[in-house]
């Protein structure tokens, strides 16, 4: 009966480590999304500063 016991508390105990660690734990794969959509939106905000240096460089061209 106690091995029993000790089996069913080591099993409980294991599960128990098991959802804790998926609770708290980092998911890589949604990190993974999450970096390349940031990624992506700070390379738009880039071109879109590039595109507004440009313009406003030309603008003072035609001024001169």
């Amino acid at each position: 009966a106690a091995k029993s016991r000790a089996e069913t508390a080591s099993a409980l105990s294991k599960e128990a480590t098991s959802r804790r660690n998926a609770s708290e734990g980092v998911n890589m794969d949604e990190e993974l999304v999450n970096m390349t959509t940031f990624q992506q939106a700070y390379n738009a905000s880039a071109r879109l500063i590039q595109a507004s240096k440009d313009m406003y460089d030309v603008l003072i061209g035609i001024l001169r």
